[in-house]
């Protein structure tokens, strides 16, 4: 029986196939499906960190047991952990995906969601000025803190997104020039670090000569995604700090002079500038 109802052969081969089952966990269906699919690595490990979230807050949760009023329990108990609501939204947004694939399996009998409304995220500034990255630059930090700011910088810089800039490597630049094959599109780009946005990208890349990766970190970690992670906690904690920047003879005090910084943001910050200073594409 599925919901109920006496399942289909079809119903039964998919369900074999798929390894989904009414019964699973949110981990075991998330394995199930969307680690099967054509998905990006970073869009499966939002997934594994969603179905981490629900089980810590219902350890007895099944895909078959999503309902309004659970949904609406959870969204509540996320408010009282003090959440913000574009998180709240967003882990909303990422489990109605699910319960959707669920449906498509007849492992829901309704849509759960059917009379939830999660609303539009608050829009961020998701990016940083010229001004603002040089203040940045010049930040006193020390640590993993110092090689998180840096990993930012070359994003922003270079416009590699984050799966690229963990996998260069100092074969990929020669003469003030990186070439690299995109882990995203497959496409090969040459990128003029040592002109480009003020040589500030060969400055960083030049600090790490001789590390098998140019900013090391991820040694320290299982996987890319525990090092994104890691990597844009250290970020956050920079962004709202109150700093002292030197600027010449003058020491300078910025209260919560970047509040939301991220790889996100870096990617966005080169798109930014780049548009600005009409370099073409």
């Amino acid at each position: 029986l599925l919901n109920g109802r006496e399942m289909t052969l079809a119903q039964l081969k998919n369900a074999v196939k798929s390894g989904a089952r009414p019964s699973a966990t949110i981990e075991e269906f998330v394995e199930s499906v969307i680690d099967t699919s054509t998905r990006s690595p970073q869009t499966k490990a939002a997934y594994h960190t969603l179905a981490r979230e629900d089980g810590k807050y219902d350890k007895q949760i099944r895909m078959n047991g999503i309902c309004h009023d659970w949904i609406e329990r959870w969204r509540s108990v996320m408010h009282t952990q003090g959440l913000s609501d574009n998180t709240i939204k967003g882990r909303l947004k990422q489990l109605h995906c699910l319960t959707q694939e669920a449906i498509k399996r007849d492992l829901l009998p309704s849509d759960p969601f059917k009379w939830i409304t999660i609303g539009n995220m608050t829009p961020k500034q998701e990016f940083l000025t010229r001004t603002e990255l040089r203040r940045l630059e010049r930040v006193s930090l020390s640590g993993r803190e110092a090689k998180a700011r840096d990993l930012f910088l070359l994003g922003a810089y270079t416009g590699l997104r984050w799966s690229d800039l963990t996998t260069l490597d100092e074969a990929d630049i020669s003469g003030g020039i990186i070439r690299k094959r995109m882990y995203k599109t497959q496409r090969d780009v040459t990128i003029p670090i040592k002109t480009l946005f003020w040589g500030k990208g060969q400055e960083i890349i030049d600090r790490y000569r001789g590390t098998k990766k140019l900013l090391n970190l991820a040694d320290n970690f299982k996987d890319v995604h525990t090092f994104m992670r890691t990597v844009n906690r250290a970020l956050k904690q920079i962004g709202p700090r109150r700093h002292e920047v030197k600027d010449g003879k003058k020491r300078l005090v910025y209260e919560s002079a970047f509040p939301d910084l991220s790889t996100y943001v870096a990617r966005h910050t080169w798109a930014t500038i780049a548009y600005e200073l009409e370099i073409p594409n």
